[in-house]
């Protein structure tokens, strides 16, 4: 998951080089496209948030590469994970990763279709910046 995330990092910057015409313009959109990956990769809001709080912009969060990393990952590395918490606190109801993958919705894609679409984005892009070079940079 790791290597594939890494790839589609460079095939996203591979992307905007060859479709912007200058390097100032290339700066700006690969700024702006992170900032947009990382915004809506599911470190700040889960997929159990954006249906409660914000349904209309659940097409952000389908669109940021981060977030298939991350729900792969949190899938990965939560799943039966045993929990434990401080003596003394009141009801401890995180007592297990699948309680947090459940609570979070981080279930709504299997590891494996969250690395389906990975490669699916890396293969898109790769064609993207292609073209890019075929056509536009010629």
């Amino acid at each position: 998951m790791c290597s594939l995330i890494l790839t589609l990092s460079s095939s996203s910057f591979l992307v905007v080089t060859t479709l912007c015409v200058s390097i100032e313009l290339s700066t700006v959109v690969l700024s702006f496209f992170l900032e947009w990956c990382r915004l809506w990769g599911g470190f700040f809001a889960s997929p159990a948030q954006m249906k409660v709080d914000a349904p209309h912009w659940k097409f952000a969060q389908m669109l940021s590469f981060m977030n298939w990393s991350f729900l792969g990952l949190a899938q990965n590395e939560l799943k039966d994970l045993p929990l434990s918490c401080y003596p003394g606190k009141s009801p401890c109801t995180n007592n297990n990763g699948n309680v947090i993958i459940a609570a979070n919705d981080y279930d709504e894609f299997s590891i494996g279709e969250c690395a389906g679409i990975l490669i699916v984005y890396v293969v898109g892009c790769r064609l993207l910046a292609y073209i890019g070079l075929r056509y536009i940079k010629a």
